[in-house]
């Protein structure tokens, strides 16, 4: 089986670096930047998409996207080294921090980057009403 990871740097595909190097499993990396991921289109997903996994088994490729489905694919494969021999709040924890980044983190993030560029982007005489919203998303999260 051969396993080849297109990774986008500084971004959710680090989890899939370090998973894949936690699992001690050997992998192809192909850095994509994000000054010329437009001109190059070097994921193998439809919607070059990144982090994407291209795993060859047998003259068959499979193409897989998304930070948790590659984690859970790559777990069901090698059962050995994934959250089978975890046990009870072990297992626990592996699922409940798998998904933080998704389900948790990103969307907050979001929601406070799409704060500052209002925040930005509003004329200077209002700003103070932007700034205030911003603020109680803040204090919210």
């Amino acid at each position: 089986m051969q396993i080849r990871l297109f990774h986008l740097q500084n971004s959710r595909s680090q989890r899939i670096v370090w998973f894949l190097e936690e699992l001690g499993l050997p992998y192809e990396l192909v850095i994509n930047h994000h000054s010329n991921v437009d001109e190059k289109k070097n994921s193998p997903h439809q919607l070059s998409k990144f982090p994407t996994v291209e795993i060859i088994n047998q003259e068959q490729i499979s193409i897989l996207a998304e930070t948790s489905a590659i984690i859970d694919y790559l777990s069901y494969l090698y059962p050995q080294l994934g959250q089978s021999k975890l046990l009870g709040s072990q297992l626990q924890s592996f699922y409940y921090w798998k998904n933080y980044c998704e389900g948790t983190f990103i969307p907050d993030l979001l929601l406070k980057q799409i704060f500052n560029q209002i925040v930005q982007r509003t004329p200077f005489p209002i700003r103070f009403v932007s700034k205030f919203l911003k603020y109680g998303l803040i204090k919210a999260i």
